[in-house]
């Protein structure tokens, strides 16, 4: 994604959601975003499982004192463990790839979900102009704005990325399960 240089116009479409100006074929669009949204969600939830596992196991417990809401925390965390754990570190090339592949879906879902959405147009194939702000690295007072394209056939790559991630991810939930030990009297396990 490239900034751009240039001045930009920041339009919002101030309609409703769906409207009345979609192509046909707009709600199979918004099909394949709900289904997105449902395959972050428990891509997340397990990754953040994995993350409140590791802090509950002694050799990895001091690397946070509170479960963090920050996807860099999470990742360091993911990273820390695996690096310094002895019964995780024969794991670390592995566990850094996977890593790597969650953070492509992460910045996927952080552009998505943290657009402004302009209308959807009928293709083909079926897509909706995005614009992108973030803020200038190094300059507080100023932001890189661009405007994308995205497609339906992304959208559905994307959410069907983070739905084999999740499947993947089982592997390293049961490692780190392993490693975590029996659950404290109490805590029953879901």
């Amino acid at each position: 994604m490239a900034a751009s240089s240039k001045p930009s116009h920041l339009r919002l479409y101030l309609e409703h959601t769906p409207s009345s100006h979609d192509p046909t074929g707009a709600p199979a669009f918004y099909q394949a975003l709900g289904t997105l949204l449902v395959a972050l969600g428990r891509l997340e939830s397990h990754f953040l499982v994995c993350i409140m596992m590791i802090m509950a196991t002694k050799a990895t417990s001091g690397l946070a004192k509170k479960l963090p809401n920050a996807w860099d925390e999470r990742k360091r965390i993911w990273k820390e463990a695996f690096r310094t754990s002895p019964a995780l570190k024969p794991h670390e090339p592995d566990a850094l790839k996977f890593l790597a592949e969650l953070e492509d879906v992460a910045k996927d879902r952080h552009t998505i979900f943290h657009c402004s959405w302009e209308r959807l147009n009928a293709g083909p194939p079926l897509n909706a102009k995005i614009a992108i702000l973030r803020p200038t690295k190094g300059d507080k007072d100023s932001f890189d704005f661009s405007r994308e394209t995205i497609t339906i056939n992304q959208v559905r790559g994307v959410a069907q990325k983070a739905s084999r991630l999740n499947i993947e991810l089982k592997p390293w939930s049961d490692l780190l399960s392993a490693q975590r030990g029996p659950l404290p009297a109490g805590i029953h396990e879901l």
